[in-house]
């Protein structure tokens, strides 16, 4: 039996014979035309695209995006079909009314691959020739052809595959589409879709699909969309920052500061790293000596009325950067610095109403990020209080939980950020010190022992355009995430985004997506900055999606993939209130 045949035959279920379908109940025509981007099928007539059901195939041919099979000398292919159209003409137009045979469509089709060993594959420089006959897929080649869409080194049986969407053929429900982790995954992944485009539930699906694969994975959520669906799972630890979670002060690097804290201008950056770094000196200067009592009190650096010479013995000190500090003690220590020098050989430091009012500014946003925005909480401050109020609530401090991500003891970690406020600044400090943090543990892990086995673990954030805006050229504040997108990969790191809005997301870090699943889009930026994963007549279908449809487009797939997602069976808190009755 040759290759086409064997590719229509089918098992006769009563006694497992195999038996020949006559695939020429599927010929459409012949290829009439050859070029390297496309060819185009000459019909015989027009009643060989009408509609049909052949046994269990239901056959649309006069329509477009179906597959459609090709036997040729070179091999056999496999083509979708993309265009269709009658030549213009009151002879066409009237056979078109008359339901006349007469009539000769034709249609263009793009090759997709070449069959071999048992699945069709890139066909690189091979092409079909003029001649060659057409016939459209049917459903065993349609399953040959969703089991050949990804590329990979490593075969995956499919009980380890992801299966978080369907793919729609016509007419036909439930072809589910398959993929492995390493294939959707190993070279960073996107989501991308407006409001109410079902970005969000796709995230939530491949989530799921991760974790009943134990596929360790690590999810920051701004908004705490996602509470509700991992509160009851095994090996997930739920930490909500600022409730349940701490964080030590003495790893908190000057750029997390002035993104936490969020100073105006450069003098006032200046101005708060100088009380962080006095109230870090005041409390190694204690330790050590008690003679310093007379200038520092309670913590604090007291300059007025102080000579300048015994507070500048204080400050050139040697000061580690790991001294742990009260935050709410910044306000304090700003306050003390609103002195000025007296001069003279026993200069002293001097209550200066000028100095006072330039740093009331500064004052008050740190009270307002501290206080308001609840970051007290999280830098470990009102712990007693927090205590009391849940006496029964287990205490993390988010540093040691991703240490123990690294171990077996829990598969995943979900990390909610909204008790502290979700502002840009303060979720960029949460993701950069969590980026760094894994970085550098696997990379002075794998220094120690370049032959270590690094477990993968995936990098959810969820609307990273709100968190990765690049400050300026070298790209502060996002400093981290970047880190991880170039080089992460090689230490087990895979970043999985969604975003809105691509075209806020950082040029850096989107070259480095290999996979993107995208749903409704229409802002014109946003499709720009993705058009090199799409070619136009992709891009254009974009905004015609409908909620829950998609496109898959990745360096590990034969072709991008229309895909109808499934939705999760987990919890998802964002439902869009009804307006109306």
């Amino acid at each position: 039996m040759s290759i086409i045949n064997s590719l229509f035959a089918v098992e006769q279920s009563s006694n497992n014979r195999t038996i020949e379908r006559y695939k020429e109940e599927f010929y459409i025509g012949k290829i009439s035309r050859v070029y390297k981007d496309r060819c185009y099928v000459q019909t015989d007539n027009f009643s060989l695209l009408r509609s049909r059901i052949n046994r269990s195939d239901f056959l649309v041919p006069n329509t477009i995006d179906y597959l459609v099979v090709i036997e040729s000398i070179t091999g056999v292919y496999l083509a979708e079909v993309v265009g269709a159209q009658l030549s213009e003409g009151t002879v066409n137009h009237d056979a078109l009314i008359n339901n006349s045979d007469s009539l000769h469509p034709l249609l263009q089709i793009k090759l997709v691959g070449i069959y071999q060993d048992k699945k069709f594959k890139l066909p690189g420089f091979s092409n079909v020739g003029i001649g060659d006959k057409v016939y459209v897929a049917n459903s065993k080649i349609e399953e040959i052809y969703q089991s050949s869409l990804e590329i990979s080194k490593n075969t995956s049986l499919d009980e380890n595959k992801l299966s978080f969407a369907s793919i729609p053929f016509f007419n036909k429900q439930n072809v589910s589409f398959k993929i492995s982790p390493d294939g959707l995954l190993s070279n960073h992944f996107m989501i991308l879709g407006a409001t109410n485009s079902g970005k969000s539930t796709s995230a939530l699906s491949i989530l799921e699909q991760l974790n009943k694969q134990e596929i360790k994975f690590l999810l920051i959520d701004p908004t705490g969309e996602y509470i509700s669906a991992f509160e009851d799972k095994d090996k997930i630890e739920s930490l909500v920052l600022g409730k349940n979670t701490k964080m030590n002060t003495s790893l908190i690097t000057d750029e997390q500061w002035l993104m936490l804290l969020d100073p105006n201008t450069e003098t006032q950056e200046q101005q708060l790293l100088t009380a962080i770094k006095e109230l870090k000196a005041a409390k190694e200067c204690i330790k050590e000596n008690n003679d310093f009592k007379k200038i520092i009190e309670n913590g604090l650096i007291k300059k007025e009325e102080k000579y300048v010479k015994d507070v500048e013995e204080i400050l050139r000190r040697d000061v580690p950067n790991n001294v742990e500090i009260n935050a709410l003690q910044i306000v304090d220590q700003l306050k003390c610095d609103a002195v000025v020098e007296t001069g003279g050989k026993t200069s002293k430091y001097k209550y200066d109403n000028f100095k006072d009012n330039t740093l009331k500014w500064l004052i008050d946003q740190v009270n307002y990020r501290l206080n308001k925005l609840r970051l007290n909480d999280f830098l470990g401050i009102n712990e007693s209080s927090s205590d009391s109020e849940n006496s029964e609530t287990k205490k993390y401090d988010l540093l040691e939980e991703l240490s123990t991500l690294e171990t077996n003891k829990i598969f995943s970690l979900y990390v909610n950020t909204s008790k502290i406020g979700i502002t840009n600044d303060s979720g960029k400090m949460i993701i950069d010190l969590v980026c760094n943090e894994l970085l550098s543990k696997r990379r002075k892990k794998r220094f120690e022992d370049p032959e270590c086995d690094l477990k993968p673990i995936v990098l959810f954030i969820d609307e990273v355009h709100r968190y990765a805006l690049e400050r300026d050229n070298e790209g502060n504040y996002s400093s981290g995430l970047i880190n991880v997108a170039r080089e992460g990969r090689k230490y087990g790191i895979f970043l999985f985004l969604t975003s809105q809005s691509p075209k806020d997301v950082p040029s850096i870090i989107l070259n480095q997506i290999g996979t993107l699943l995208v749903h409704n889009l229409t802002g014109k930026d946003d499709l720009k900055i993705i058009s090199n994963y799409f070619d136009e007549k992709t891009l254009n279908s974009l905004s015609f999606l409908g909620q829950g449809e998609a496109i898959l487009s990745g360096i590990n797939l034969v072709k991008n993939v229309q895909l109808k997602i499934k939705p999760s069976s987990l919890k998802h808190n964002n439902d869009t209130p009804y307006i109306g009755k």
